[in-house]
């Protein structure tokens, strides 16, 4: 399971408004094909409604693909606060995965502040402190960072923010366990379904919607990007 936020124009001056997005698979319909993963069997929900109203609807899809198979949960995410409160309250079980795409970009802003204008160096610690996660040790990381001189603010700032990420979501980084069971550690389907399901549609040049349009067509794509036969049941109901 995978849930992330995508912030959709609104009209009326309204401003921007966060979208709720989930997405929901099997593991084994997760293929590799050339560069890129590929879900071959997925089901989407998406909308502007609260946090309850979103979860109820994850609550509901997952219920329906799970049933009563035997199963593991995972829920993978970024670092926003309202994802792990949902996995933690909602799927207490679960196997939750901090999007290691997410985390590299932390590893990346203490690169990019350490070694300024040496894209080299940055791509070699980089690369150095992603296969250390990866082994899942990640305190010796946070030595790595240590060993750098802090001369600048920048610097300082993405060591500490870098740092407090890596402690904060200890129990989501084992990454280690997480490849040697076969599970993917990175949240592309999620941002694929933000894609997908929201921006190609919703966000185009100068589009800026009513909730109720907006709430309408993202069920719409949820619905008709699905795997499943939602999309035509929703057409032999209207009719």
């Amino acid at each position: 399971m995978g849930v992330d936020g995508v912030m959709t124009p609104l009209n009326q001056k309204q401003g921007y408004k966060e979208a709720k997005v989930g997405v929901v698979f099997y593991q084994k319909d997760h293929k590799r094909a050339k560069k890129r993963g590929i879900v071959r069997h997925k089901e989407y929900v998406a909308t502007l409604k609260t946090r309850n109203e979103f979860t109820n609807q994850v609550n509901q899809l997952y219920q329906q693909i799970s049933g009563a198979k035997k199963h593991q949960t995972v829920v993978i995410g970024d670092g926003a606060h309202w994802i792990w409160e949902m996995a933690e309250k909602d799927y207490p079980d679960a196997l939750q995965i901090l999007d290691f795409y997410h985390l590299s970009e932390y590893v990346w802003k203490v690169a990019k502040n350490a070694y300024t204008n040496n894209e080299e160096k940055q791509k070699i610690w980089v690369n150095t402190q992603q296969q250390l996660l990866k082994k899942s040790r990640w305190e010796i990381v946070i030595n790595n960072c240590h060993k750098i001189k802090r001369k600048k603010k920048d610097l300082i700032e993405a060591i500490d923010k870098l740092e407090g990420y890596l402690n904060n979501n200890q129990n989501r980084i084992d990454y280690h366990s997480y490849l040697k069971m076969g599970l993917m550690i990175g949240s592309g389907v999620v941002e694929s379904s933000n894609r997908r399901v929201v921006t190609q549609r919703l966000k185009q040049a100068g589009m800026h919607w009513s909730k109720q349009g907006a709430e309408g067509v993202m069920a719409l794509r949820a619905s008709y990007l699905s795997t499943s036969n939602r999309w035509s049941n929703f057409w032999s109901k209207m009719g």
